[in-house]
């Protein structure tokens, strides 16, 4: 089963997607979703860790602090840990009463992410998720919507330096 087909305008890739069932806490989706969902969530889905790459993580400390650095930094980063070679961002949607309806990402060959493209992503994932949020009538939690203003912000200076 296909979920998804896209074929880049810029570069001769593209990427297809064929798994039936993306892991919560090796795709960049999975660890945004995971991260503003209640704890009952986060428990269940720490039984089973298997590994998918040398990159995957499998004890529920480390996967208890990636969540943790996703809510820090409001994007679950996957880098090549569901697939080698692909990199990962996600960011949480979110329904009319403030908790997480699911999430969106890009995944990119990650030979290709720099500071440059990687702050390009997650500006048109805040964009999207913010969005999707409102379309819902959705609410972005208060401390998320903060985060996301100050990394908009940083765009210009991303632009100039990257």
């Amino acid at each position: 089963m296909i979920l998804a087909r896209q074929m880049s305008q810029t570069y001769s890739a593209g990427a297809v997607v064929t798994e039936k069932i993306l892991s919560l806490r090796a795709s960049g989706s999975g660890l945004a979703g995971r991260a503003f969902s209640d704890d009952k969530l986060r428990r269940q889905s720490c039984a089973l860790l298997a590994r998918f790459t040398d990159q995957t993580v499998t004890t529920p400390h480390d996967l208890e602090y990636r969540l943790s650095h996703t809510r820090k930094t409001g994007f679950g980063i996957a880098n090549q840990t569901f697939e080698t070679g692909v990199h990962g961002v996600g960011a949480s949607v979110f329904d009319n009463g403030g908790t997480v309806a699911g999430a969106i990402a890009v995944a990119a060959p990650a030979r290709r992410i720099n500071a440059r493209r990687d702050h390009t992503i997650k500006s048109q994932l805040i964009i999207a998720a913010r969005s999707i949020t409102s379309h819902w009538s959705g609410h972005v939690p208060a401390a998320l919507d903060e985060v996301w203003d100050e990394h908009s912000k940083t765009s210009a200076e991303i632009g100039a330096n990257g």
